[in-house]
């Protein structure tokens, strides 16, 4: 696989570690300044604050909309994820946020973390002023046999893949009401490599 990053190396270095973020939105720059802000209530790892420093670098600077972090299992994708959610929300409108991953095992981590917003609220992601983000971001987990309404009602939305499968009822319309939807999405593909490339 072609490491498509690697003439913007250097530059994503330097922006990086510049510490001013030039070249984003202003609310991106506060909110970058936010998160890494010495009196956070819980410290993202390094590894960690880069690989948003990465998504928000492509996305904003290199106009990168499908973006890939390959992170290495234990190294906090949770907390990864967190963050960009709370970014994308408030700095770029975002009001749609769905997770699937390829298990119960996986999804019944991810809906620890996201329930009640504990991973926002962990991390004090949302600047002073945008706290109130986290009551949009309430959690949905789709279930088997279970009609679609909660994908309408809540701000992320956790499944598995399968259902948004269209070779089943429920996966009809649970995609259906996803494609339909008047707010941006945000998908998250969490463990990727166990998902074929076609879907």
């Amino acid at each position: 696989m072609d490491y498509s990053f690697a003439p913007y190396e250097q530059d994503f270095r330097a922006w990086w570690e510049s510490k001013e973020f030039p070249e984003v939105n202003p609310l991106t720059r506060d909110f970058l300044t936010h998160i890494t802000r010495p009196a956070a209530p819980r410290h993202l790892w390094r590894h960690q604050e880069e690989a948003i420093m990465r998504v928000v670098y492509a996305y904003e600077l290199l106009q990168w909309k499908e973006l890939l972090l390959n992170i290495v299992t234990g190294g906090g994708k949770t907390a990864i994820i967190g963050a960009v959610v709370a970014w994308l929300k408030a700095c770029h409108d975002v009001n749609k946020f769905v997770l699937l991953c390829p298990n119960t095992i996986v999804r019944d981590r991810l809906e620890d973390d996201f329930k009640e917003a504990q991973v926002f609220r962990n991390f004090g992601f949302f600047p002073a002023g945008m706290e109130h983000y986290t009551n949009d971001l309430g959690l949905h987990v789709m279930q088997p046999g279970e009609g679609p309404q909660g994908i309408r009602d809540s701000g992320v939305v956790l499944g598995n893949i399968h259902q948004l499968y269209q070779s089943n009822i429920n996966g009809q319309r649970n995609l259906a009401v996803l494609m339909n939807s008047d707010d941006k999405i945000a998908v998250f593909n969490d463990e990727a490599h166990n998902t074929p490339a076609a879907e």
